[in-house]
């Protein structure tokens, strides 16, 4: 009986484990899936580092990931040395996070290239406008201007695609 209630307690700790894993965001990513985890990594500027515990099946780009908040030995290395403990790849969520952070990244550079210094935003919006003429912005009556980092400290995601896609024109005038 003993044997029996120590196997069934084993089994609820993986399923309570799986299943936080699940709701944190903390799944494998498909090898098959876009962009290579070292690419990401580097693009989000995080280089070659990345943490993962023994229970985990996955590693982590980002230490404050939510599967690791609970983790007591936490390891860290490069993806390769992740590989080597068993790991099948990056944790979705870190993914998810990362290529947003490629996004903003891609962003900045954007506005920078087309020499816009100053953009705008509304309450209850996520994203932000280069361009205060924006057709978004038409029936705005609270704008908000700054940085686009205050943008980003203000909650705002991603740039609008209609502005965007203006500035890549700017730039590319600019730069002819």
């Amino acid at each position: 009986m003993i044997h029996f209630t120590k196997r069934l307690l084993l089994v609820i700790m993986a399923v309570c484990l799986t299943a936080s894993a699940l709701l944190s965001g903390c799944v494998p990513v498909d090898p098959e899936d876009g962009q290579a985890v070292e690419e990401l990594l580097e693009a989000a500027g995080l280089g070659d580092h990345v943490y993962w515990t023994e229970s985990d099946t996955v590693f982590h780009a980002y230490e404050d990931c939510g599967s690791l908040n609970h983790s007591v030995t936490l390891y860290d290395g490069t993806t390769q040395a992740a590989i080597d403990n068993g790991k099948t790849g990056m944790c979705k969520a870190c993914q998810e996070r990362a290529k947003k952070e490629v996004e903003t990244i891609s962003s900045l550079k954007i506005l920078e290239a087309a020499g816009i210094d100053a953009v705008y935003w509304v309450e209850g919006k996520t994203e932000y406008h280069a361009y205060d003429d924006c057709e978004s912005l038409k029936s705005a009556t609270n704008l908000f201007e700054g940085t686009a980092q205050a943008a980003i400290e203000h909650g705002k995601t991603h740039l609008c695609k209609t502005c965007q896609e203006r500035a890549e024109k700017a730039a590319e005038a600019q730069a002819d």
